[in-house]
């Protein structure tokens, strides 16, 4: 190859996409702090499929809004994709929408 010549680039990993089915609650923090802050360190691009979620309380939104900051820091690709109506809701309320970057899609 030349010195300007430019070779084939890996492609990018494939996203990791992690369903949360259920409560979103402090009852479930711990669990879903961990898989959140895992799929971070995988590098990979993640997409949090929220379409099946039924409840998410105030310790919920906290993790969203924990790992769309920590994504954000480490210049990560992080997409919250179809959310529930209850999902919807709490965060059109709380005006966070935007914010988090939520996405009316399906997960890709």
């Amino acid at each position: 190859m030349s010195a300007g010549a430019v070779g084939p680039t890996a492609a990018p990993p494939p996203p990791l996409v992690l369903g949360v089915e259920g409560e979103m609650t402090i009852y479930r923090a711990p669990d879903l702090k961990k898989a959140f802050l895992d799929a971070l360190a995988s590098g990979a691009p993640i997409r949090i499929d929220l379409s099946r979620v039924t409840e998410i309380d105030t310790t919920g939104v906290q993790l969203l809004v924990l790992v769309r900051h920590l994504a954000d820091g480490r210049n990560r690709d992080l997409a919250l994709v179809a959310p529930s109506d209850v999902v919807r809701g709490v965060l059109q309320s709380l005006d966070l929408e935007r914010r988090l970057g939520l996405s009316p899609n399906a997960p890709r």
